[in-house]
């Protein structure tokens, strides 16, 4: 290759250069290999398996720390009849596709004072919310708005959020694990085996 003197470059003489450098390539350096080659199959494969464990083991852990939450202080004769409402109530959310709660019978409100500014409201009124659902053991709180019923929706939206996300945990669980419904006869240990 011929190298140019600055005074001697023009665009006519750039181009050319550019267009013998392109027309002549290098080697590539490297090494090459096919784009669906057994090595690369197998790399991704294994990936998407590294994946798919690691996103199963952090679904399970959140549904370990909400069964552990709901059996906190539980006798332990009563742990088997709590565990399989709690999965009658996960399996008809599943198959039917959405949140299934009756507000009156499983949904508890309790009220408690703020903490925060707002003057003599929060030490006089008990205008925070906790709502708890009773099944699953999951709550909310909310205690944003000076007014009881503004928390009160508040907490009721954060809690059918995180509902939601619970049953959503199922579902993939499920999905990586499709034999963790198959089995009638379920208890804590049932589950500690399935989920682990």
């Amino acid at each position: 290759m011929r190298i140019i003197p600055h005074d001697e470059l023009s665009a006519e003489s750039i181009q050319d250069t550019l267009e013998r450098l392109g027309r002549k390539g290098g080697k590539g350096g490297g090494k090459k290999r096919k784009h669906n080659s057994l090595t690369s199959r197998t790399a991704r494969k294994q990936s998407v398996e590294d994946s798919k464990n690691k996103r199963t083991n952090e679904i399970s852990l959140r549904i370990n720390n909400v069964i552990d939450v709901l059996l906190q202080g539980v006798p332990d004769e009563k742990n088997d009849s709590i565990i399989k409402e709690y999965m009658t109530w996960v399996n008809l959310c599943i198959e039917n596709g959405e949140l299934v709660m009756d507000v009156n019978r499983d949904i508890e409100f309790s009220y408690f004072r703020s903490s925060g500014p707002g003057g003599q409201n929060v030490n006089k009124v008990s205008s925070a919310v906790r709502v708890v659902h009773i099944i699953s053991g999951i709550h909310a709180e909310s205690q944003k708005g000076r007014d009881q019923k503004e928390n009160r929706e508040d907490a009721f939206m954060k809690l059918v959020d995180r509902l939601n996300k619970h049953i959503e945990d199922w579902k993939m669980l499920k999905e990586y694990k499709p034999d963790i419904f198959e089995n009638n006869t379920v208890s804590r240990n049932t589950i500690d085996e399935l989920i682990n």
